[in-house]
């Protein structure tokens, strides 16, 4: 018994699959952290440029003048999705909670149908998709 217990034929196998198995766990991390981190950035590129066209649609017009702009100017943004497609927000994306100020959300959700593409997410039980959101405000003077 003493013999079987002082054998260690084998185990740079273990170690060797446990070292893999933590390889790809930081892998997964930082493939699918980088594409989250990307498409945020990306999205709050989109809102700052909407909202500060909003807020100079403010100046010159109207808050329908302002919305117009926003919209337009969100597009002319891209943002990663499965590859990197225009950042399109509805009307509703675009509101003025003071006179002055144009907020805008910019979005990569399930319910707008344009959700974020994960790769290794569903591996970790999370989906193969993720929802992103990003928040600007720009005030009219």
């Amino acid at each position: 018994m003493r013999e079987l217990l002082l054998n260690q034929r084998g185990s740079i196998v273990i170690m060797v699959l446990v070292t893999i198995a933590a390889l790809f766990a930081f892998a997964v991390i930082a493939i699918d952290g980088a594409i989250l981190m990307t498409s945020k950035t990306q999205l709050q590129a989109a809102a700052d440029a909407a909202a500060l066209a909003g807020a100079s649609g403010l100046l010159w017009g109207s808050e329908d003048l302002a919305r117009e702009r926003a919209m337009n100017f969100s597009s002319f943004n891209v943002a990663v999705e499965g590859d990197q497609t225009p950042v399109v927000i509805s009307a509703g994306d675009v509101t003025f909670p003071e006179a002055d100020l144009c907020r805008v959300v910019t979005h990569r959700t399930a319910s707008t149908g344009d959700a974020l593409r994960t790769y290794f997410r569903r591996v970790i039980g999370g989906g193969d998709t993720a929802n992103m959101t990003a928040v600007a405000a720009a005030r009219a003077y």
